[in-house]
């Protein structure tokens, strides 16, 4: 169907509704004619009111009631109302036209501010596409005038739009009853659908013909009496247009493309220049898609799209001008030229593309406002309308690396300075192969770091892989001052992708004033006390005054008077005097807990030391038990075999040493065969265990033979142990009856042994487990010349004790022995060859028990070296080796 097809149907549906409604309103008026008509020709005089009873005892008086009728009187006996006309009230002083819903959902309107974002409306209006605004109409005092409302807006095709003129009067106010004629020019597009008089309370005698649509360019109408809302046909209230009072108006619709130029002229008006006002409405088929919210990485460029089409049919509509300009403080800009704005016309697919760069390198929003502008044409009476407007979003994401450094200020020569390093990425987007380096300064020796640096030369870094965003990494590395100075630290961050960080921290190595020394165990159980001996020293040719001791202590050591950390106040050290003193703990938990003291002076003076121990659990409380059992027959027949069973059982915590089981026998019974390992010693049958682990048992088994009837014989046993000293005992008791003195004799009743009536489980050499023997070096890697300290460790992992540990020593020709200390001495049986240094042997270790070594040596020769201890005992098939590597380096 063609737009004048469709345009015609359409005219003829509304107009049928303006002939209904015209035909409406020309019955009502009629009907009231025929009213009128009535009464003048039959008369009122038969009419009467109920009467109001004066009395005021009713309402209304009876119907037999008389009535007097009272006609108030006017000057020279003219009659009138009984009430006089009010005063006209003053006039207002400035008449405005009120404001109503407008006729139509704006097409150009400035999108929502952005949350956090500035007003979107530019300041600077003049690089703007116009746009039509609804004109605010004034008073007018002065003369009369024709006021149309509105006077220019844009409506999408098909719509229906809502005209309203009114004649304004000389005080301001909107005059009633006037006519108002609605023209619509020849070069216009669209048609009148309907037009209203509004509020015709008076009664006319004749109704008025001239009103009402006339044409679809030409229609009458009047200035209504009272106000009323004009409805579009909808479910909706919000598109209802509201006519006040003194308002004429009329509905007009158009389905192509174009203008419309309405003209409203009141014949009545008095002033000749006011007579007339025009609207005009632009007819716009156009429905837009914004280019969506995205989310981009800083530097790379972004696509914004935006699609144009036709709104009744769906194709693209190529031509039209989109304007993309940035909202707000953002480093973004447009390419090509960097411009905060840009226009790109819609191509053959109705699309405009505009790309958008962010020319920083920190993260954030861009936002942009979109305006769809109508391409200049001639048949426009302007040159530029916004069709559609909107907004969109960009979110610049981007990696961001920063980097925190902790470390001492002022320290000694000689001592270790610890630093802590913090890479971390503040940003949205993972930071990828991300180094860390530093240049170490001379004078300057890295003594370790966790994790593991890398070294070229001077140069250490660290490869900390891929920092995901908000991510961090922490490295800690301690470094040793070999001279007084000041120094630098200049640490480097950088990732693949070029992103970097740059830090600095100064330090200042002076010459050591103060010293600390420290003293203490270096193992320690669970729940014992241990005392730290700490001698405070000054090195200076000087007093040094003020001097204050702190120590800080980890929360498994707890100090009987005071929480860490702990002060005490030394006062005054003279030129090389000495302050001696003693700090105590209670271990608390296991593991490795430490204490750092620190001494500080008036003058800057300070030094520091950290101590540690390993704490190991808390052993059980010895509890030594043993217990033993005897059994046998309830009778035996004299001459006949009785055998017995003894059970001895370590019920207690701790293994048992020197255990002696003695077992006593009456002269009725003769014991002629037994377990071996006895001995007799008297009357009695001895057996010698020389150790009975923790839950382990012993049998023996005796057969005798009865001699002697008797209803009562018994046998007697006691176990002992030698270390630690516990006895128990039992007795087993019997009847040995002769049979020819018997009737009648119960079953005999024999005890169950094992099929190997010839012995018994023998008592197990060792239990399960073995010696441990750890060799660790407390400095790694060590300078040459300095000291280097070894602990080896001895932990008997057996539940019984161990005896002759010899422990051999292997000492490479690039250490130099100095000290061993220990629980033995060097055994001078062996000749030292300065490499094979032999220990005395340990006559016991008990279960569960250790012996620690400190073996110190000097650092000869630079390079790697391997320290060999080797650890042969009574209970081991083999020997026990273990190796230490260590790294020395040349000065």
């Amino acid at each position: 169907m063609s737009d004048r097809a469709q345009e015609t149907s359409e005219f003829f549906k509304l107009e049928g509704a303006a002939v209904m409604e015209r035909n409406g309103s020309l019955a009502l008026q009629t009907l009231r004619l025929i009213v009128i008509s009535f009464i003048c020709v039959c008369g009122c005089a038969q009419l009467r009111l109920p009467r109001i009873d004066p009395t005021g005892q009713r309402l209304f008086l009876p119907g037999s009631e008389p009535a007097t009728i009272v006609t108030p009187e006017l000057p020279f006996g003219r009659s009138g109302a009984a009430y006089q006309t009010p005063p006209m009230p003053p006039p207002c002083p400035q008449g405005v036209l009120p404001a109503a819903t407008p006729p139509v959902i704006p097409a150009a309107r400035y999108p929502a501010d952005l949350p956090g974002a500035r007003s979107t409306v530019p300041g600077d209006t003049s690089r703007l596409a116009l746009r039509p605004e609804l004109k605010v109409v004034g008073p007018t005092t002065a003369s009369t005038g024709v006021l149309v409302n509105p006077a220019r807006i844009i409506a999408p095709v098909g719509s229906l739009v809502v005209l309203k003129a009114g004649l304004s009067g000389q005080d301001g106010k909107l005059i009633s009853g006037e006519p108002i004629q609605w023209i619509m020019s020849q070069e216009s597009v669209g048609y009148f659908v309907s037009v209203g008089e509004i509020g015709a309370s008076r009664l006319r005698i004749v109704p008025r013909l001239d009103w009402g649509k006339v044409s679809n360019s030409l229609a009458m109408g009047q200035t209504g009496q009272t106000a009323q809302v004009v409805t579009r046909g909808t479910a909706s209230r919000s598109d209802d247009v509201l006519v006040l009072k003194g308002e004429s108006w009329l509905t007009l619709a158009s389905s192509s493309v174009g203008v419309s130029r309405v003209t409203a002229h009141a014949a009545d008006s008095r002033a000749w220049d006011s007579v007339q006002q025009t609207a005009v409405v632009h007819w716009v088929d156009v429905e837009a898609t914004f280019a969506p919210a995205t989310q981009a990485k800083v530097g790379r460029p972004v696509d914004l799209t935006t699609s144009v089409t036709r709104a009744s049919t769906g194709e693209p509509l190529g031509g039209a001008i989109v304007r993309y300009e940035l909202v707000g403080d953002t480093a973004a800009r447009f390419a090509p030229l960097g411009s905060r704005y840009v226009e790109i016309p819609t191509n053959h697919r109705g699309r405009a593309v505009a790309q958008l760069i962010s020319r920083g390198q920190q993260a954030g929003t861009s936002d942009i406002a979109i305006q769809v502008i109508q391409a200049p044409a001639r048949d426009n009476d302007f040159t530029r309308l916004v069709l559609a407007q909107g907004s969109t979003q960009v979110s610049w994401s981007t990696a961001k690396l920063a980097l925190r450094v902790v470390g001492p200020d002022v320290c000694e020569v000689d001592t270790t300075m610890t630093y802590r390093l913090d890479v971390s990425n503040a940003g949205d987007l993972p930071a990828n192969g991300v180094v860390l380096s530093e240049v170490m300064p001379e004078g300057l020796t890295l003594v370790n770091s966790n994790p593991a640096a890398e070294f070229y030369g001077n140069r250490i870094q660290w490869r900390l892989g891929d920092l995901q965003g908000g991510g961090h990494c922490v490295i800690e590395f301690r470094c040793q001052a070999e001279c007084a100075g000041s120094y630098q630290h200049y640490f480097h961050v950088q990732d693949e992708n070029g992103l970097e960080c740059n830090e600095v921290l100064s330090a200042r190595v002076v010459d050591p004033t103060l010293k600390l020394e420290v003293s203490g165990p270096q193992i320690a159980e669970v729940g014992r006390e241990v005392q730290f001996r700490v001698v405070a020293r000054n090195l200076s040719q000087q007093p040094i005054q003020n001097v204050i001791v702190h120590d800080r202590f980890d929360e498994g050591l707890e100090h009987a008077n005071a929480v860490s950390p702990i002060q005490r106040q030394l006062g005054t050290l003279e030129a090389g005097q000495s302050r001696r003193f003693a700090v105590t703990f209670t271990v608390q938990q296991a593991g490795t807990l430490c204490h750092s003291l620190e001494l500080t002076a008036d003058g800057g003076h300070h030094t520091s030391k950290r101590v540690c121990l390993q704490a190991t659990p808390a052993r059980a409380k010895p509890h030594p038990a043993i217990t033993v059992k005897k059994t046998g027959p309830q009778s035996r027949e004299l001459g006949k075999v009785a055998e017995f069973l003894i059970e001895v059982v370590n019920t207690g915590n701790v293994p048992l040493l020197d255990v002696r089981v003695d077992d006593h026998y009456p002269s009725g019974l003769r014991p002629f065969q037994a377990t071996r390992g006895w001995v007799v010693e008297g009357k009695a049958l001895v057996w010698s265990i020389p150790q009975l682990p923790v839950g382990s048992r012993s049998l023996l088994r005796i057969r005798c033979d009865c001699l002697e009837a008797d209803p009562n014989t018994c046998t007697h046993v006691t176990v002992s142990s030698g270390h630690p000293v516990v006895t128990v005992s039992n007795d087993a008791c019997m009847e040995i009856y002769d049979r020819a003195g018997i009737v009648e004799l119960d079953p005999a009743d024999r005890v169950e042994v094992p099929a190997n009536r010839d012995g018994v489980r023998e008592v197990p050499d060792q239990a399960s487990g073995g010696p441990e023997l750890t060799l660790t070096d407390l400095s790694d890697p060590v300078r040459q010349g300095r000291q280097l300290v070894y602990l080896l460790r001895i932990f008997n992992n057996r539940e019984v004790s161990d005896r002759n540990l010899q422990l051999t020593l292997e000492i490479p020709p690039e250490l130099k022995l100095e000290k061993i200390q220990g629980p033995v001495k060097l055994d001078n049986r062996y000749p030292s060859t300065g490499r094979t240094i032999h220990m005395e042997p340990i006559s016991e270790l008990r279960a569960a028990d250790e012996v620690t070594f400190r073996i110190e040596v000097i650092a000869v020769e630079a390079g790697p070296v391997r320290l060999q201890a080797s650890l042969e005992s009574l209970l081991s098939d083999s020997r026990i080796v273990v190796e230490e590597d260590t790294t020395i380096f040349e000065e």
